[in-house]
């Protein structure tokens, strides 16, 4: 585990953390709570220090206060600054209402702590309100809780069941919380240190624009306990029936926009109760937003997708469930959810009645704060489209840390984590520091017992899905930010764990090879060979892209070393490079066709994938400048297969950039590899280019290792801002 950065003293006076009164370890927790404070006269603002395990949403007289807790670990607690604007307050008794979530449950996007909300409110000299003993708490929020709800993904973990009959308005002022209990204390450890949070907060904007494509009504399949099923599979089993008259709004352009101020009315004639399919008009990524009026309390399912390659959204998708319910009350339905962000272009609704008004069902966009992208000049039409549409995609995976994609799961990679680094620096120069720095430090807090960085930050996952290869893509990263930045403090902050990892690799250096790790996720990539799921003959396997990526990792390590004038360790990097190359070529090299294998095993020995080939020029292992000039020139040639997938393409086209004579070919592949996705309708990059028939319907129509286009451009084009 990496040392303290940046401690500061504890931020909370008088506050104690809290938690609901019973002690209760369920995964998947809700807890509400309010608190009270007297204003004599209105300031300009308040400030207001908070930390939950592991997230919360704020109300301040009935008013929501955009913010959410960063990720972080219950070793490394960050607490958040969050001013509070005099147009917030009022001049006497004021309330703060929080809704606190845990859940309490390891995934690739949250390891497990304790649950707990600590908050303090102060002005200039006192504390006005503080978690503690007097603060008042409630179970009862309408969430269903434990381990029941379904989940959207295992890594992004549960999505949500809500009942709108069982609470009011519990965030508004003068609220009646006579019935609630009160909070309790739990007893923190003395040797807690908080950190102040690295990034800004994201900025939670007006609903967007959407409109309706599709209405009717639906029938549901009452076969295999469908009733009762995740809201996600009823939704995919329902039959659904088009009907242009179930919409009633007369002399108005089709399609329907939203939101409406007046309200758009549906109607079906049939069937168990209606449906409309809603688009966002492009990716986007917020909180689900529903504005609804019934005539009587009804359930409602939602769906949420990428695309409709089904004709409908696809909410089911294996054991994965793209939907939440909602027990909708009698009346005027206003709702959204602060808690998780999902990420979609369409939304289908299903509603257990024969007749709605719509207001709204959307999003509510949540964007990190970044200024607007450096355009390269030069761009063509084409090229435009795909730039813009790369800076879509980068910014839709950009939150309190690079995601790999917003829809599925939101979590960060170290290989997703260093593409997304490099195209950040590319398109918002240094204003993308901060971000990339925390993202590199959550990943280096992953350091495990083994010397390997975990699969994901924040996050607990088996070792048999610890990828070793990213924890070498993770140290070639942090060159990668030194060498956009020149932040040398941070080099030295961060080198306890580079000097971990790389140790870890050098103790299983056999003869300076890196054999396989055994019980570990040997991955490279998605293709044949490369996935982690060959099998060997018996005998100590090596592959080379692992050990290629050692070489290159121990090259950024020495020139870091270098850079904190730590001479004797940059000698021994290089000395383990310069034994390995010789060793390198031996296993791998064929001189009578100039390029690398895969591997040792039977397999791997006939594999001659294009990753290899890229991975081998940058890591400088060809023998002689005539083998490594014929190489490179032969990479989009064809003959090398597997082809890398959009996620290590980047390594192909840095292993062509410095030739002049090959520019032209890496920018017209760029140009007709992300072109073809826009043809096809693309408003963000895709996983795969072949997303459709890739993990079993699963593949993500937004990943940030797609934004490839940005660094392309950046290079083959002028930089200069247009």
């Amino acid at each position: 585990m990496p040392g303290k950065r940046n401690p500061t003293q504890p931020p909370f006076i008088l506050a104690k953390e809290i938690w609901k009164a019973a002690d209760d370890d369920r995964p998947n927790q809700y807890a509400a709570f309010r608190t009270d404070f007297v204003l004599d006269e209105i300031p300009e603002a308040l400030m207001l220090f908070i930390r939950a395990d592991n997230r919360y949403a704020i109300w301040i007289n009935g008013r929501y206060l955009p913010a959410q807790q960063y990720s972080d670990y219950d070793f490394w607690r960050v607490y958040d600054r969050l001013p509070v604007q005099g147009t917030h307050l009022v001049k006497g008794l004021n309330s703060l209402a929080v809704l606190a979530y845990c859940q309490n449950e390891d995934s690739s996007t949250y390891r497990k702590g304790r649950p707990g909300l600590i908050f303090e409110l102060r002005d200039e000299e006192r504390v006005l309100a503080a978690s503690g003993l007097n603060t008042k708490c409630s179970e009862v929020t309408g969430f269903e809780e434990g381990g029941e709800v379904e989940k959207v993904s295992e890594q992004l973990s549960y999505s949500f069941r809500y009942d709108a009959t069982v609470t009011g308005d519990w965030t508004a002022a003068g609220f009646n919380d006579a019935q609630w209990t009160y909070a309790r204390v739990i007893v923190s450890r003395t040797d807690i240190v908080f950190h102040k949070r690295p990034v800004e907060q994201c900025a939670v904007g007006e609903r967007l624009p959407a409109v309706i494509l599709s209405q009717g009504a639906y029938l549901r399949h009452t076969q295999d306990g469908l009733f009762h099923a995740a809201s996600g599979l009823r939704m995919q089993r329902d039959f659904l029936s088009h009907d242009s008259e179930c919409i009633k709004v007369p002399n108005e352009a089709y399609p329907v926009s939203l939101p409406s101020v007046d309200g758009i009315p549906l109607c079906a004639r049939q069937g168990d109760g209606l449906f409309f399919l809603v688009d966002l008009g492009r990716e986007s990524v917020g909180y689900v937003c529903l504005d609804l009026l019934l005539d009587a309390s009804c359930d409602i399912d939602v769906g949420w997708g990428e695309h409709l390659d089904d004709l409908r959204v696809r909410s089911r998708i294996g054991d994965r469930n793209f939907a939440f319910s909602y027990r909708a009350s009698s009346g005027k339905n206003s709702f959204f959810y602060p808690i998780k962000r999902i990420g979609a272009r369409y939304l289908e609704v299903h509603i257990a009645s024969r007749s709605a008004t719509v207001y709204y069902v959307g999003l509510l966009p949540v964007c990190y704060p970044l200024p607007p992208a450096i355009i390269p000049v030069g761009l063509n039409g084409l090229q435009t489209r795909i730039y813009k549409t790369a800076v879509h995609t980068l910014q839709c995976c950009m939150h309190e840390h690079y995601e790999d994609t917003p829809w599925r799961e939101q979590a960060l990679y170290a290989m997703d984590g260093r593409n997304e680094m490099l195209f950040t620096f590319d398109a918002f120069g240094a204003s993308g520091k901060d971000f990339a720095q925390s993202c590199l430090w959550l990943l280096a807090l992953g350091l495990r017992q083994d010397g390997l960085l975990e699969l994901c930050a924040p996050a607990k996952v088996a070792q048999e899905w610890t990828i070793p290869s990213f924890s070498l893509i993770w140290v070639i990263s942090v060159y990668e930010y030194l060498s956009n930045t020149r932040d040398i403090s941070f080099a030295g902050t961060i080198k306890p764990v580079m000097d971990r990892v790389l140790q870890c690799f050098a103790l299983r250096a056999q003869e300076g090879l890196i054999a396989n790790f055994e019980g570990y996720w040997n991955f490279y990539e998605w293709r044949e060979g490369l996935d982690g799921t060959g099998k060997s003959n018996g005998t100590l396997c090596y592959d080379a892209p692992l050990n290629a990526l050692y070489a290159m990792a121990l090259d950024a390590a020495e020139a870091i070393y270098t850079l904190l004038e730590d001479e004797t360790q940059a000698f021994i990097m290089r000395n383990r490079r310069e034994t390995l190359i010789p060793l390198y070529r031996e296993a791998f090299f064929n001189a009578d066709t100039g390029d690398f294998r895969l591997g040792n095993d039977i397999h791997a020995f006939t594999l001659k994938p294009q990753l290899v080939q890229a991975l081998s020029l940058l890591a400088g292992m060809c023998p002689d400048d005539g083998t490594k000039h014929a190489l490179a020139h032969r990479l989009l040639s064809g003959c090398f297969q597997p082809e890398c997938t959009l996620s290590h393409r980047l390594f192909v086209y840095q292993a062509m950039l410095p030739y002049e004579s090959l520019r032209e070919a890496v920018l017209t592949d760029t140009d007709a590899r992300w072109g073809a996705m826009l043809q096809a309708g693309a408003t963000s990059f895709w996983e795969t280019e072949a997303a459709e028939t890739e993990f079993g319907g699963g593949a993500s129509r937004c990943h940030g290792w797609s934004a490839a286009p940005i660094y392309v451009y950046h290079r083959l084009l002028k930089n200069n801002a247009g």
